[in-house]
């Protein structure tokens, strides 16, 4: 998974996913559902996300970390048995971070896409949870004290109220 956060309330993610499905217990009862036992199932995804309800997690009374609520829906592709199958998926999810550049987050997602299976059209509910670790990279490291300026310059055009902008070791504003 892979994301880009366009601003503080919106990202991009592109999701890629692989696993292997079997209709082994099926087999067992004589009922073969599958072509052959193991077969590959792989899925795509470009869900767009809002972070929902921006917050702060507190432990104890001297430790704040930024955390997040996030809603999820996008579009994709699930491939299986050599059949792809347009994929909407929809999720929510929890990011806390417990460092500025560091994320840990768990999201539930649903891919829903239409199957005939078994010789009827039925829309299927593929449930996801997931456990992750994010780290955030600026897109320009040698962020300078000009490229600050122009920063500054913009923010206190867009919000006169803003009195001082600063930079604060390792390039955070």
């Amino acid at each position: 998974r892979l994301a880009y956060h366009v601003n503080e309330d919106f990202f991009v993610e592109g999701v890629y996913g692989m696993s292997t499905i079997t209709d082994e217990a099926f087999c067992n009862n004589g009922l073969c559902l599958l072509p052959s036992r193991v077969e590959d199932l792989a899925y795509f995804a470009v869900p767009v996300g809002y972070n929902l309800f921006p917050s702060e997690v507190f432990i104890g009374q001297k430790y704040a970390m930024n955390a997040s609520v996030y809603l999820l829906g996008g579009i994709g592709s699930t491939t299986y048995v050599d059949e792809s199958h347009f994929t909407a998926n929809f999720g929510l999810g929890v990011r806390i971070l417990p460092k500025d550049w560091l994320a840990v987050h768990v999201t539930i997602r649903d891919f829903l896409f239409e199957s005939d299976f078994l010789g009827t059209t039925k829309v299927t509910n593929n449930f996801e949870l997931s456990l992750g670790l994010s780290a955030f990279v600026l897109s320009k490291p040698d962020f300078s004290g000009d490229d600050l300026a122009q920063v500054a310059a913009s923010l206190i055009r867009l919000q006169p109220a803003i009195r001082s902008v600063a930079m604060a070791p390792d390039n955070v504003i």
